[in-house]
This record gives structure tokens, C-alpha cells and sequence, in this order.
């Protein structure tokens, strides 16, 4: 550029720090900055919607095999005696095995 334009820089940068304006430079820089802390806040809430969603499913899966032990215990302890389908004898004296009677 030669003289004029090193001048005119200097002149500029002069200027710039007594109006208080940002250079090029500094404004630059300020974005880049801006950007990053941008891109770290997606980030770090996508990791964060990852794990919120990542233990709802665990959750969902430990009440699922709680519900499922229930189940399981109401089944056994509400057998029937004689199985499934009453072939056995009743305990109790107003049931019968024979239908309609």
C-alpha cells in the first residue's frame, strides 16, 4: 500500500480508540467468541436433551419391570387350587366344579 496507506491505518486505528469504535479486527474477534459460545450452548443442550431422554427410558423400563413382578406375585397368589381351570376340589363348600349346579 505504501505510506499513505499505513497512515490512513494508523489515522483509522487512532480514531477508532477515541470514538471508542471496534476495529476489524476486535469485531472479528467478538463474533469468533460469540459463535464458539453459541456452538458450546447447542452442544451442551443436545447432550442434556440426550440424558434427559436417556434416563426417561430407564425409568420407563424399571416401572415396566416393576409392573411386571406385580403381575407375577397377583398371579401366584391368586391361583386357584387345582390349577388353571379348577380341576381340583374346592376348599369352599358353596362352589362347585360342575357348571349350572
Amino acid at each position: 500500500m505504501g505510506i499513505l496507506g499505513d497512515i490512513w491505518n494508523v489515522a483509522t486505528d487512532i480514531g477508532h480508540k477515541i470514538t471508542g469504535m471496534p476495529t476489524a479486527d476486535e469485531k472479528r474477534s467478538s463474533q469468533k467468541m460469540m459463535n464458539d459460545q453459541i456452538k458450546a450452548y447447542r452442544e451442551q443442550t443436545e447432550i442434556t436433551r440426550n440424558e434427559i431422554a436417556r434416563k426417561k427410558g430407564e425409568e420407563i423400563a424399571q416401572k415396566r419391570r416393576v409392573e411386571e413382578k406385580q403381575i407375577r406375585s397377583l398371579r401366584h397368589n391368586y391361583r386357584a387350587p387345582g390349577g388353571m381351570l379348577g380341576g381340583g376340589q374346592s376348599n369352599q363348600p358353596d362352589m362347585s366344579d360342575k357348571l349350572g349346579a
